[in-house]
């Protein structure tokens, strides 16, 4: 991650940054201000996500956990082009009252949410995965 990237770039450049400690001062500056900007970004991309989501839930007039999000995955490209995230996964919060509601809500929309991110792959001419390697499944059948 961003922090072993840190530390590699300390320990290989500390003997000649040593030896000159303004020169030392401004490399640990220009980390700190990359830093400050990723973090910045990734919480500016991870904010307009969920406000993304947000709005398009109340204009469909559906509540979450319940509710479909048909442009997640433009929604979530986004988000992950600007933050450099590999993945995005919507876990929806849960209450147990609501576990065997969701279990029906998410099965007989699995199929349609799947294709939906196949398509929108596809569509994308930076991924270059063949849907001829697409396996067959359920979704997760996990709840956490």
């Amino acid at each position: 991650g961003c922090s072993s990237w840190i530390a590699f770039a300390v320990v290989v450049s500390a003997p000649v940054l040593r030896s000159n400690y303004k020169q030392y001062g401004l490399f640990a500056n220009t980390i700190r201000d990359a830093l400050e900007f990723y973090l910045i970004s990734f919480h500016q991309a991870t904010d307009n996500l969920a406000a993304s989501m947000a709005q398009t839930v109340q204009a469909s007039n559906e509540s979450f956990p319940f509710a479909t999000v048909e442009s997640f995955e433009t929604m979530g490209r986004w988000a992950r082009q600007q933050t450099g995230m590999e993945q995005i996964v919507f876990c929806p919060h849960l209450t147990p009252e609501q576990l065997d509601e969701w279990v029906v809500y998410s099965t007989s929309n699995a199929h349609r949410w799947i294709e939906q991110s196949r398509a929108a792959a596809a569509a994308d001419s930076e991924i270059s995965v063949s849907q001829d390697l697409y396996s067959e499944s359920d979704i997760l059948p996990f709840v956490w």
